[in-house]
């Protein structure tokens, strides 16, 4: 059975260097988030004061 190459047209270039462009700011912006979270002073739920209306 031949396999038949279809060749890649620019514009289906385009959408996958736009893809792996999108994924990419999202795994930054994904690492970023976590480094500051893990960064971040812990916070004491029992010395808390959380107000509430009422």
């Amino acid at each position: 059975m031949a396999r038949w190459k279809i060749p890649n047209s620019s514009i289906a270039r385009k959408n996958r260097r736009g893809c792996f462009l999108v994924v990419g700011l999202l795994l930054l912006l994904i690492a970023a988030l976590a480094l500051v979270g893990f960064h971040a002073n812990p916070i004491n739920e029992l010395k808390s004061d959380i107000p509430v209306l009422g």
